[in-house]
């Protein structure tokens, strides 16, 4: 058993060394294009759109969903109509929430109020 390695074997280990480094670093890349990947599936199926196509290929008869009314709705909308959905009913609410402050003699000093238009979206098979 020799205790000093030759320059060839030394090179050759340092060699194996880079190799193994260069595994780790593509393995954790693919892993992490993976994860990326699983995330924006994740995602779209949560979305509306996600939501629309796999009711369609259920064969559901209806479909709803709720937006919030913004130039994102619209979109969200034409994507769900190109899945073959088409609009039937649309009703619209605005949800108020309202808070208050006081004073120091609990008399109301300031009434707060904010809400977003909500569009509640029912769409048929043609």
């Amino acid at each position: 058993m020799a205790f000093f390695k030759s320059p060839e074997d030394r090179a050759k280990a340092r060699a194996e060394a880079e190799e193994a480094k260069k595994r780790a670093r593509a393995k954790a890349h693919e892993a992490r294009v993976a994860a990326k990947k699983r995330q924006e599936v994740e995602r779209y199926e949560k979305s509306p759109e996600g939501r629309a196509v796999r009711a369609f290929e259920r064969g559901d008869h209806l479909f709803q969903v709720v937006l919030t009314v913004d130039d994102d709705s619209a979109r969200a909308l034409s994507e769900i109509e190109k899945v073959g959905w088409r609009l039937d009913n649309a009703g619209y609410a605005y949800p108020v929430d309202v808070s208050t402050s006081s004073n120091d003699r609990d008399q109301v000093s300031s009434v707060y109020v904010s809400g977003s238009l909500t569009g509640v979206y029912l769409f048929r098979r043609p």
